[in-house]
């Protein structure tokens, strides 16, 4: 009995380690420089108080704290927080990254020099606990881009995402290079078949952090100016002589000319060339296919003007007959002549009608309003003046009759 009593005092005296589990400190895994991230010191309902300073990195600093605890102080360094019984208890610390963090590197941030308690303000050792961050690349531009066969205007550059070009041919050939090694290029690269007409090429390069860049390149390819003719082929039989061929050659020739083959190539151009709605101007671009359009309450309606950049193209405009409150989606479809489609859509939002706010009268107009009332607004005004004439007689008669019994 003795020893288990030695054993008992021996097990109070030895500080009181809490798990990692008690205090955690949550951060994003990956970031990228010159950004601001978000932390969170979580907390079990155990601790009551907490003492503790940040260690951060020179190319990390502290933006702000938030806490839901009671805050002695807080600052760039640390914070001394205290519970306040509302539940869950968690601080947030924001970190600005420096843009001189170097990409690909891995930063420890940590929490350090903590000092807790409990509920009956037992002090409870919590080691060091630490977190890295690792800097990704938010790098999504080209650092080259080509087509064969044509030159892009304006001259590259990595900051301009849109170009033109005009190619001669039935196809080219688009190169691309990221800026950065680990950024991933998607879309138009490589050998690229050309329709006549207009061409709306996209490439889109996601950094290594995720965020993305488009660039677009609209090749022109011009139709043919002279009809390709394909003659049909002749062979010449060795008996014959020249006088022959000749001969032959001009009774031919018509038939020549009736069998040749004019190949006329179709159109594959679905643009508009056109695109305006009455009464309101929209930043119309052949190669822009979304719109947004608000109108009053009291438009229910609106006429659309769109004309195809090839005169053999069709064009089909689907909007409903009454535009409804709010969002309306009115699509124009483009149908080349070897049946290329290409959608513009409008999105019409049509505001809600106001309502009159009721305007409450003041005294003054009340007493107005009480005084232009008539008293009996049933009666017809002669009815009534004729009621008063006949009690005025009546009155006139009582009072005769009064005078001569007092005679």
């Amino acid at each position: 009995m003795k020893i288990i009593k030695k054993v008992l005092l021996l097990l109070l005296l030895i500080p009181l380690n809490v798990k990692a589990a008690s205090l955690e400190l949550l951060c994003p895994t990956t970031t990228s420089p010159n950004t601001t991230i978000d932390c969170q010191i979580k907390t079990q309902d155990s601790l009551k108080g907490i003492k503790l300073n940040l260690s951060l990195p020179n190319e990390i600093t502290t933006n702000k704290i938030e806490t839901n605890w009671n805050s002695y102080y807080k600052d760039t360094k640390g914070l001394v927080v205290t519970n306040n019984n509302t539940g869950e208890n968690i601080s947030k610390i924001s970190l600005k990254i420096s843009n001189q963090a170097t990409v690909g590197t891995e930063y420890q941030i940590g929490l350090i020099n903590i000092e807790a308690s409990d509920n009956e303000h037992k002090l409870i050792n919590i080691d060091n606990i630490y977190t890295k961050i690792k800097i990704l690349s938010n790098d999504n531009t080209l650092s080259n881009l080509t087509i064969s066969n044509g030159s892009l205007s304006p001259i590259f550059n990595k900051n301009t995402t849109s170009y033109k070009a005009t190619v001669n041919s039935d196809k080219t050939t688009i190169t691309a290079t990221p800026t950065h090694p680990n950024s991933i290029i998607k879309g138009s690269i490589g050998d690229i078949k050309l329709n006549y007409g207009i061409n709306n090429l996209i490439i889109t390069v996601t950094s290594e952090i995720g965020t993305t860049k488009t660039y677009s390149i609209t090749i022109t390819r011009p139709f043919p100016t002279e009809n390709t003719i394909e003659k049909p082929t002749t062979s010449t039989n060795s008996n014959n002589n020249t006088k022959s061929n000749n001969y032959n050659k001009k009774k031919n020739k018509t038939t020549e000319q009736d069998t040749s083959k004019i190949v006329i190539p179709k159109s594959s151009d679905a643009s508009l060339k056109e695109l305006k709605v009455k009464g309101y101007e929209i930043d119309f671009n052949p190669n822009k296919f979304n719109y947004k359009l608000k109108v009053k309450n009291n438009v229910n309606n609106i006429d659309i003007i769109a004309t195809p950049n090839n005169s053999k193209s069709k064009v089909e405009i689907n909007k409903p007959d009454i535009l409804e409150i709010g969002e309306n989606i009115i699509t124009i479809t483009v149908t080349s002549e070897d049946g290329t489609t290409c959608k513009y859509l409008i999105e019409v939002i049509r505001n809600q009608e106001k309502t009159k706010k009721q305007k409450t009268p003041t005294t003054g107009e009340i007493i107005k309003s009480n005084k232009e009332v008539p008293i009996f607004p049933s009666i017809p005004l002669a009815i009534l003046i004729l009621i008063i004439l006949l009690l005025l007689l009546i009155l006139f008669i009582i009072i005769k009759r009064i005078f001569k019994k007092e005679k």
